[in-house]
C-alpha cells in the first residue's frame, strides 16, 4: 500500500492537536526516523545519546519528550541491534537456538518459527532517531503510540476508516517496541498492534494497560482523519463529554454530537428497575439501538 506523503512540518499541522484531544494519550507520539547514511546520520540535528541503552529504553525517553539519535554502538540489547539492521541475523538466531534458550518455547521447533516471523530491516543501516513526533523536522519513516487498548481500537478504527482492513498484524509478546512497532510497520507499510513484550515491560514499566500501536508517517496523518471522522459513530456520549472538556481547555472547535454513536447512546437508554428482566427490555433500547454495527 503507497501513501501520500505529507512534507508539512510536523509541528505546523492542525490535524494533531485535535486528534491528540479525541484520543487523550498520555504519552508522547514518537516518530523513529532511520538512516542509511552515516552522512546522514551525522548531519541531523538530533541530539546523540551520551550511554547505552536498550532500545526499548530510547523509545521510552521519547513519550517522555526527550529525543535522541543513535548508532549501533548506542543500543545494548542485541535482538534490537538485529531488528534493526545495525547487525545481520546470524544462524544462531535463524535456527531458533537464540530464542529456544530463553525458555519461552516448548522445542527447537516452535523457537524457529517464531524467529522467522519477527520483522527484521532487510537493509543495514547507519543510526536511528527516536524523538516525539511533534519535534521532527521532517517526516520520521515510523510513527508509534503507547497506548491503552481503547485508544489503540480508535487508532485501528481510524486508519481501516481511511485504508479498509490492513494486513493481518503480528503480535507474538516478543520484540515488542524493536521488531513489532518499529520494524513491522515499515516493512508491511502497514499499521500494526503489539502487546509488547516481558523484556520491554520490565525494562520501562510500562503500565500493565499499555500496549503499542504503530504505522507509517503518512498512513498516520490520514488515520487521524480517519479518527476525527469516527468520533461521533465510535465514541459514547460519556466520552464525548470528557473529548469536549479536553477541547475546551485547548481551545480547540471541534465537531461532537452527543447521541449519534452506532450503537445507543447511554444517556438515551431508559433507567432500568432493579426487578426489570432483560426479557423486559424494549428492542429499542437493545444494545445497538436496532442498528447493526
Amino acid at each position: 500500500m503507497s501513501y501520500h506523503l505529507d512534507m508539512k512540518n510536523i509541528a505546523e499541522n492542525s490535524l494533531l492537536p485535535k486528534a491528540l484531544c479525541a484520543l487523550g494519550l498520555t504519552r508522547h507520539i514518537i516518530g523513529v526516523t532511520f538512516f542509511f547514511d552515516r552522512r546522514d546520520y551525522e548531519a541531523s540535528s538530533v541530539r546523540p545519546l551520551k550511554t547505552t541503552m536498550s532500545y526499548c529504553a530510547l523509545a521510552r525517553l521519547a513519550t517522555l519528550g526527550h529525543g535522541r539519535k543513535t548508532d549501533a554502538a548506542g543500543i545494548s540489547c542485541p535482538g534490537a541491534r538485529r531488528a534493526l539492521g545495525f547487525v545481520p541475523p546470524d544462524e544462531e538466531f535463524s535456527s531458533g537456538r537464540r530464542y529456544q534458550s530463553l525458555g519461552m518455547y516448548k522445542d527447537l521447533e516452535c523457537a524457529r518459527l517464531t524467529a522467522a516471523e519477527v520483522s527484521l530491516m532487510p537493509e543495514a543501516i547507519a543510526g536511528v532517531a527516536v524523538q516525539p513526533l511533534s519535534r521532527c523536522q521532517a517526516p520520521p519513516q515510523v510513527v508509534l503510540a503507547i497506548c491503552n487498548p481503547n485508544q489503540a481500537m480508535r487508532l485501528v478504527q481510524g486508519y481501516i476508516h481511511q485504508f479498509g482492513p490492513p494486513p493481518p498484524m503480528t503480535a507474538m509478546g516478543m520484540q515488542g517496541l524493536c521488531a513489532e512497532l518499529t520494524v513491522r510497520p515499515h516493512v508491511a507499510r502497514a499499521i500494526n498492534v503489539s502487546l509488547l513484550c516481558s523484556n520491554t515491560r520490565f525494562t520501562c514499566a510500562w503500565g500493565d494497560h499499555e500496549m503499542g500501536t504503530a504505522m507509517p508517517y503518512a498512513a498516520f496523518m490520514a488515520a487521524l482523519r480517519g479518527v476525527l471522522g469516527t468520533l461521533n459513530a465510535s465514541e459514547s456520549d460519556k466520552s464525548k463529554r470528557v473529548i469536549a472538556a479536553r477541547a475546551r481547555d485547548g481551545n480547540l472547535d471541534m465537531d461532537i454530537r452527543p447521541g449519534s454513536a452506532y450503537y445507543a447512546p447511554p444517556s438515551a437508554r431508559p433507567a432500568r428497575s432493579a426487578d426489570q428482566t432483560p426479557a423486559q427490555r424494549s428492542p429499542a433500547t437493545s444494545e445497538n439501538n436496532g442498528r447493526r454495527p
